[in-house]
């Protein structure tokens, strides 16, 4: 759980409302952002060390809503090559959960709805999220594995199940990286880095980083943006960020 907590203090640290300030609109909204692309900069430095990846994962599923970039097929990929799969205890529930936001993103439209049965094979394409829960259902047939957690995952599983059927769904032939995370990793890294918030003033060069943590501003900064107009962080709160401390609220 420590990742988790790390990554929950990371969220608050980029919540104006937890330092009685008033920086811009959506800046929670978007430090949050920037905290799950911490995640995924994380996810793909840790590659070849599971335990940490799927700590990472954990965090990810209880955090966030998944989508396409999600780690957790590229997860199960590395899972399986290190034999692992019946060792990871909370699997089938992060899969559950990760199967009910995936199921809330395509009724959404975040996520395109197959039409019709699937003719034949098309010309491979970046995969974007399409048959997510049914290739999750996939990889626990193959492996025993029971997904658990929501209340509606008996709905999920079923529409999965007759998704399969009818689209033919298989799951891809063993390769080094059969779901293109790294392909798609570094195309997301280029349409997004140079995104910048709070009317660009504070600007980005790449993803994830600080530049939404408060405890980044200068006390001027925070100041100007605060109710009071004083800084909300005390002089030890300071000295203890300098000497490499981590602040914790919430």
């Amino acid at each position: 759980m420590q990742r988790l907590n790390t990554y929950q203090d990371m969220l608050n640290l980029r919540n104006p409302d937890a330092f009685d300030m008033n920086t811009f609109n959506d800046h929670a909204g978007y430090g949050a952002i920037e905290v799950a692309q911490n995640m995924l900069l994380d996810y793909h430095e840790a590659a070849g060390n599971w335990k940490e990846q799927w700590a990472i994962c954990e965090a990810l599923a209880l955090l966030f809503n998944t989508d396409s970039l999600d780690p957790m097929m590229g997860m199960l990929v590395e899972l399986e090559k290190q034999g692992q799969l019946a060792h990871v205890r909370n699997l089938g529930w992060v899969m559950g959960m990760v199967a009910r936001e995936a199921d809330a993103m395509r009724s959404d439209g975040f996520i395109d709805v197959p039409e019709g049965k699937k003719k034949k094979k098309k010309k491979k394409k970046a995969y974007a999220g399409e048959h997510f829960v049914p290739y999750l259902l996939a990889y626990g047939g193959k492996h025993n594995i029971t997904m658990y957690g929501p209340s509606n995952i008996a709905d999920i599983i079923s529409a999965a199940e007759e998704e399969a059927e009818e689209q033919n769904v298989e799951l891809p032939a063993a390769a080094q990286d059969p779901w293109g995370w790294t392909t798609g990793f570094k195309a997301y890294e280029r349409k997004n880095k140079t995104t910048a918030y709070g009317a660009g003033s504070r600007g980005k060069a790449s993803i994830g980083g600080d530049s939404l943590d408060i405890t980044t501003y200068s006390p001027a900064e925070r100041k100007a943006k605060s109710f009071n107009k004083k800084d909300p962080l005390t002089k030890a709160m300071i000295k203890a960020l300098k000497d490499g401390m981590c602040l914790s609220i919430g």
